[in-house]
């Protein structure tokens, strides 16, 4: 890390993960007067966040916002520094936790803190999933179904989803999407069927399923992986393949590349953007800024030989 990087703010969300985080924040103090940084913390309260994070972001001018929660803590902390030069931090203490799984920040939060100082400045592309700053995935059918009933229903932790996920297996029914890619330079409009249409600007969900192989995290570009109907019963038995590549070289997956898509749906499906439930859509427009967002991240950037930074 830049030595010129000394002012850190902490954005703690205290229920992420269902985890408590007290001496996590205990250590916090030590760790910043060990590196001589400036420290402060603000907790999230779930009213009025990004307005009081963006206030306390022009008072204290941090030149370091750490994300501590899961992937929609990264993604409010996000929306607060724009327009500041700050750079993002993340410490892993969510649910799911799939942009620091993409970007091989440790996953146990004291090793996070402690290797925070070596981290290197990089620089995310952004998507806008209609207007939605997203920053690692989104998705429409299946699994923002059970992430919309996983936040309804205030449940915590993958067990949690777990449970869910199999309950609302019985809604795992085919949506079809009409694809406009304008800017493609084959097949501009073309119709699939899917269960899962993801939306990808890095490579893994937080459980380390290697949704998109070929992700990059600056190279200009974002995926649409398509999950195609199966029954039900032989994708739950396919699982293992979505830890590897294997999912695409048996036909369960199929992706396309683009900077632009407009995605129409004959019937309103559930969206959700970085872990949040974002309703029902028929037609989903997104958006890509390239290199828009620093992040801290470590130096070793590499998933099976693909570098995640162009």
């Amino acid at each position: 890390m830049s030595h010129e990087l000394k002012r850190f703010l902490f954005v703690v969300n205290p229920i992420s993960g269902g985890r408590d985080k007290s001496t996590f924040l205990q250590h916090l103090p030590q760790w910043a007067q060990n590196h001589n940084y400036e420290l402060h913390i603000y907790k999230t309260t779930g009213n009025n966040d990004r307005q009081s994070i963006e206030e306390t972001i022009k008072k204290e001018k941090p030149q370091v916002v750490v994300a501590v929660g899961g992937d929609g803590t990264c993604k409010l902390v996000a929306e607060s520094l724009q327009g500041s030069d700050a750079v993002l931090g993340i410490i892993p203490f969510g649910s799911a936790n799939g942009l620091a799984t993409s970007l091989r920040i440790p996953t146990d939060p004291q090793a996070a803190l402690q290797a925070l100082p070596q981290m290197q400045v990089y620089k995310l592309d952004a998507l806008y999933v209609n207007k939605s700053l997203t920053l690692h995935l989104a998705d429409i059918g299946f699994n923002a179904k059970v992430i919309h009933r996983f936040q309804e229903e205030e449940v915590r932790g993958w067990w949690g989803y777990f449970k869910l996920y199999l309950q609302e297996r019985r809604s795992l029914t085919p949506f079809k999407i009409r694809f406009h890619l304008p800017h493609a330079q084959e097949r501009k409009w073309f119709s699939k069927k899917a269960y899962i249409l993801v939306i990808a600007n890095m490579q893994r969900y937080g459980t380390g399923a290697l949704i998109n192989p070929v992700g990059r995290a600056n190279d200009g570009k974002f995926e649409l992986v398509v999950i195609r109907p199966i029954q039900w019963w032989r994708l739950l038995l396919a699982l293992p393949l979505f830890f590897s590549d294997k999912h695409l070289q048996r036909g369960l997956s199929k992706i396309w590349q683009t900077d632009y898509a407009e995605l129409y749906l004959k019937k309103a499906e559930e969206l959700q953007v970085d872990g949040e439930p974002m309703g029902k859509h028929k037609k989903v427009v997104v958006r890509l800024k390239k290199q828009a967002i620093p992040i801290l991240c470590p130096q070793e950037q590499t998933n099976n030989g693909l570098s995640l930074f162009s």
